[in-house]
């Protein structure tokens, strides 16, 4: 059963890697949607959809290991998830096997506060855009023209649409 150990921190390993990776694409995702980087928006995207399809073939091997553990586990016993595995080790030599648990978990968190705060960022950017469309309609619905031939607004017509007698 230890070389099932051995397997799953090499596993965990991976999986930390690959989620500090990701957590890093989500940083500059961060910084992306703030400068409205749409292209650079749209690779980084390609390279988080990498990173998670990576962390899933990786958690299907860990669900693989998880199994071949349980095989060896009294039936009464199973069937164990990951965290009961972990907290049930007494070996002292696996010790490096539950800080990796714990890490991982960690930046886990992380990952999931960070995409927190970019769905925050991504939905301010969606009002805004909601809020410009609506004033575009606005704008249609009176009627006159509010740009310019070069794409600028009409700054004299800009007040009458803004105080129209339709409400």
């Amino acid at each position: 059963m230890l070389e099932q150990f051995n397997i799953l921190q090499k596993i965990l390993y991976d999986q930390i890697f690959s989620y500090k990776e990701l957590f890093v694409l989500l940083h500059e995702a961060t910084e992306l949607i703030k400068n409205s980087s749409i292209d650079n928006l749209l690779e980084n995207n390609r390279k988080k959809d990498e990173e998670i399809l990576q962390i899933s073939s990786l958690e299907e091997n860990c669900v693989n290991i998880i199994e071949k553990i349980n095989n060896k586990v009294p039936i009464d016993k199973r069937p164990l998830t990951l965290s009961q595995i972990i907290k049930s080790i007494k070996n002292p030599r696996l010790n490096d096997l539950k800080n990796t648990y714990s890490e991982l978990i960690s930046l886990v968190n992380s990952v999931k506060q960070i995409n927190e705060e970019n769905k925050m960022y991504i939905n301010g950017s969606l009002r805004a855009v909601q809020g410009s469309i609506s004033f575009l309609v606005s704008c249609a619905k009176a009627g006159t023209p509010f740009y310019e031939k070069g794409g600028q607004l009409k700054s004299e017509n800009l007040t009458s649409a803004m105080i129209s007698e339709e409400v």
